[in-house]
């Protein structure tokens, strides 16, 4: 086997992480795991609760607000948006406002924002990720920890 003479240049992210947090658990961790990677690939990350249509945003808004606080550790809630809508309108709206490199989403099998991830990879444009599983505080997955991730 030839010997390689020039690495494949990756990618580099330069838009915004986008986060779409509902307060559960599994999007208080993907919150967590996109502002590691986002702090590491030097770019914002932007947490967007979505609620919808004659749902209470501001009772909403406190609940996912309580959710960030109670993380280990807190999540701040600086970057958080609270927008009113259909979630995937609103996430991919926003995502493509903010020229995003990246949709992040807690994984949920029977939530709103799980449907959505079947509907909104052809409309985002950009790649969505979905994270199940808890990452340790601070803690990127080796296979992220050099990734990069380039939108046109």
């Amino acid at each position: 086997m030839p010997a390689r003479t020039a690495q494949t240049p990756r990618p580099i992210m330069t838009g915004a992480i986008v986060v779409g947090v509902d307060g559960s658990v599994n999007a208080v961790n993907a919150a967590a795991f996109a502002r590691t990677l986002a702090r590491r690939m030097g770019v914002p990350c932007c947490l967007i609760h979505v609620a919808e249509a004659g749902h209470d945003p501001i009772g909403a808004g406190l609940r996912v607000r309580e959710a960030l606080a109670a993380a280990h550790p807190p999540i701040p809630e600086d970057d958080l948006e609270i927008r009113i809508g259909a979630p995937a309108e609103v996430l991919v709206t926003r995502a493509v406002q903010l020229r995003a490199s990246l949709i992040i989403l807690g994984g949920k099998q029977h939530s709103i924002v799980g449907r959505w991830v079947i509907i909104a990879p052809d409309r985002a444009k950009r790649p969505i990720a979905v994270k199940n599983e808890p990452t340790p505080a601070g803690s990127v997955p080796p296979e992220m920890s050099s990734c990069s991730i380039s939108v046109s």
